[in-house]
């Protein structure tokens, strides 16, 4: 993210093993109290869009003091200030007062509620204990415009949702690197059209390319690889020698909705190949992105992302 910034490379210089020569950035000059100035290594138009992701917002000295403590009780700059944190179960905020933005809050505070699934999130939402939630169980979208009426709210934004390869794992390691072949094959298993059409109820697109629309460079049928065409891909799976076990897992977090177009993918992929397939659920976004983080995942792993800001 800072990469862009002129003297990041003596901060962080690449090869194994290299040290920094430089503790700041040579691109960052304070003027005066309240204002610093921003060189670039390179032009980059987009640059000022990239100000506005959450890695640059600024942090106050208490943050550096005792980082600790700031993530439990965080000071923000924007119109609520932190009250208090339940964890697992809420996060309370209330105005602040001596906010001197354009967008003072106008009401007294907002309350972020925890959920271990998104079905009691909805039955909360239909009762009236909860005035909004983003993202619906696939069981409830069948139903979720007859019950919210006109609160139902259904836009597009520019995000994709990918399986992706746990390449340390045993199974791609050893005894030798996987083949391309295999996982382009795995890829045109998938029916992408059906699942979409009928779990998740018209609500996702198939993927067509390697991002997702809105995204500078996007190109619809970009690649044929997400193309659905069982024969191809078992033909591309034997070419690269086969699925290792002839078995595949793909591991996702239970809490968000997942678990229906996992099970959906399993079957598409072992109806057209032959080879097994199972969802490997973990009970939450934080047991999920552990067990990313210590190199656990066995197969395959649900990802995602998000537009960071509205050029990439």
């Amino acid at each position: 993210w800072f990469a862009d910034i002129k003297g990041f490379e003596k901060l962080s210089p690449e090869g194994e093993g290299a040290k920094p020569t430089a503790d700041k950035l040579d691109g960052l000059k304070v003027v005066d109290e309240n204002t610093f100035t921003i060189e670039l290594a390179k032009a980059v138009p987009y640059f000022g869009h990239k100000l506005a992701y959450i890695v640059f917002a600024p942090l106050p000295e208490a943050f550096y003091k005792d980082t600790k403590a700031a993530g439990q009780k965080p000071i923000g700059n924007g119109p609520y200030k932190f009250k208090s944190w339940d964890h697992k179960k809420q996060i309370e905020i209330v105005r602040y007062d001596d906010y001197k933005g354009p967008n003072k809050a106008k009401n007294g505070g907002v309350v972020f509620k925890n959920y271990t699934t998104l079905e009691a999130a909805y039955e909360d939402l239909k009762s009236g204990n909860v005035d909004v939630l983003r993202q619906l169980a696939p069981k409830d979208l069948p139903v979720y415009r007859q019950d919210l009426g006109d609160r139902a709210v259904d836009q597009a934004y520019s995000a994709i949702q990918t399986v992706a390869v746990a390449f340390y794992a045993d199974q791609w390691s050893k005894p030798k690197q996987v083949d391309p072949k295999v996982i382009q094959g795995l890829s045109m298993a998938i029916d992408r059209a059906t699942i979409t059409k009928t779990v998740l109820q018209g609500t996702r697109e198939p993927a067509t390319g390697w991002v997702a629309k809105g995204v500078l460079g996007y190109q619809p049928n970009a690649v044929d690889v997400t193309k659905f065409d069982p024969a191809k891909a078992k033909e591309l799976i034997k070419a690269g020698g086969g699925v290792p076990g002839n078995k595949i897992s793909i591991q996702f977090n239970a809490d968000g909705g997942h678990k229906e177009w996992v099970d959906a993918v399993c079957n598409s992929i072992t109806q057209s190949t032959g080879v097994a397939c199972t969802g490997d659920g973990k009970p939450d976004f934080q047991a999920d992105l552990q067990a990313r983080k210590n190199k656990q995942v066995k197969s395959f792993y649900r990802s995602g992302w998000v537009l960071d800001y509205p050029v990439n």
